[in-house]
């Protein structure tokens, strides 16, 4: 049985993560307003493909759109708590998707 090395994001899939990014840090900023279009985007973004070397469950990734579909439920005594995390999330999704960042390969992951 071969292993086959999972794609690198597409272009569509680099869009939907950058515009979670984008409302992501907008709600962090204001944890109060309508987080409407924060779960919209992470519902879309969830659906993206992720680089191969954060495909795992606990990636910033998975807990950012996981946070993302969540907010808008959330006491806003929550929402306050919470947005500096959604934030974190957000730099670390973008720090992962930087162009020029190498590619950490795993070989218990990529054969």
């Amino acid at each position: 049985m071969s292993r086959r090395r999972l794609p690198e994001p597409s272009t569509e899939c680099l869009g939907k993560w950058a515009r979670l990014i984008k409302a992501a840090r907008a709600q962090a900023s204001a944890p109060l307003a309508f987080a409407g279009d924060l779960g919209k985007r992470a519902q879309v973004a969830g659906r993206a493909q992720v680089p191969p070397a954060f495909a795992f469950k606990g990636s910033p990734f998975q807990r950012l759109v996981e946070l993302g579909k969540t907010f808008a439920g959330l006491h806003p005594d929550q929402r306050v708590e919470k947005a500096p995390l959604l934030a974190g999330l957000a730099d670390q999704v973008e720090a992962a998707l930087a162009p020029g960042r190498p590619a950490r390969a795993r070989a218990d992951l990529d054969g």
